[in-house]
């Protein structure tokens, strides 16, 4: 089955590709700090970076989606050079530049849902939905890591994310199901930069918070 939506197509396509960019600059972050603890917890998320490369390519096989040779080969280029830069630029640049992209990719697999859906198709939504909790749950460990570093607001400043600036807004301390997750990354306004980010910047403002029952 071939899906008639280009922008789903093409996002699956960067999805994939950049998941292994991510992962080959995991493993030079992983390799330059000296912290064994933050050591482990790079690494894990370098598998889960190739878990949803795997994830996203089975979706892509399952929609005769071709994997892109473009995508790819900027994806290793770029994650090689990223991996190896994390050995000279100091310890804060990798951490702040890896949550930022983790940022973005949040919403890549939220968009996915909602174009899915705009197809009637609802079979992937847990997948999708985990995967970009997920990613969150990596933006978050990365800011944590140097949310009190006197580098941050000049970096959030020039770049556009930190501490109450992210490219979306979910709040993992008041998540909404994933039927009700709709609320998530809700825009048409879509520019990618490397790795897929968005444009589109939120504040913890902008976090629709899930009220108890």
């Amino acid at each position: 089955m071939k899906l008639p939506h280009s922008e789903l197509t093409d996002l699956m396509q960067r999805a994939y590709s950049f998941e292994k960019a991510a992962a080959f600059a995991y493993q030079g972050h992983a390799g330059a700090v000296k912290k064994q603890g933050e050591k482990m917890a790079i690494k894990q998320i370098e598998l889960d970076e190739w878990n949803h490369r795997r994830e996203v390519l089975a979706l892509m096989q399952q929609y005769d989606v071709p994997v892109s040779k473009n995508y790819e080969l900027r994806a290793h280029i770029i994650g090689k050079v990223i991996s190896s830069a994390c050995y000279v630029i100091g310890w804060f640049m990798p951490f702040y530049f890896a949550g930022r992209l983790e940022s973005g990719n949040v919403c890549e697999y939220f968009r996915m849902k909602q174009y899915f859906n705009s197809l009637g198709i609802t079979e992937h939504d847990q997948l999708l939905y985990d995967m970009g909790i997920k990613e969150k749950e990596h933006e978050v460990y990365f800011l944590e890591g140097i949310r009190n570093n006197k580098l941050l607001p000049v970096f959030q400043k020039w770049f556009g994310w930190g501490d109450d600036e992210s490219f979306n807004n979910i709040n993992l301390n008041h998540k909404y199901p994933v039927e009700e997750s709709g609320v998530y990354c809700k825009t048409t306004e879509t520019t990618y930069q490397i790795g897929g980010l968005s444009s589109k910047r939120y504040t913890s403002e902008d976090q629709p918070v899930k009220s108890a029952q």
